[in-house]
């Protein structure tokens, strides 16, 4: 939508009621997914399983860290918000 409504459609977007069923969506999509795929796992060997399930959980928390900090730098060296 903001291609089509340009600047003004920003802060319909940023609202959870602009994206928030959308960003649901994607988030239990990942989980079924997620849960999939530890249960196929499962089938062959229940550490593999184990193990691909830790180093999801951990790369979601790295990714959420790394998030936060790229957007914390950049408010911090770029005051006008670009």
């Amino acid at each position: 939508m903001y291609s089509f409504h340009g600047g003004a459609s920003h802060g319909h977007f940023t609202k959870v009621q602009g994206s928030g069923v959308g960003v649901l969506i994607f988030i239990l999509g990942g989980f079924l997914l997620l849960v999939s795929f530890v249960t196929l796992i499962w089938h062959f060997s229940i550490l593999a399983a184990s193990a691909f399930l830790a180093a999801s959980v951990a790369m979601v928390v790295f990714v959420y860290k790394h998030h936060t900090a790229v957007r914390t730098w950049v408010e911090e060296n770029n005051p006008d918000g670009a």
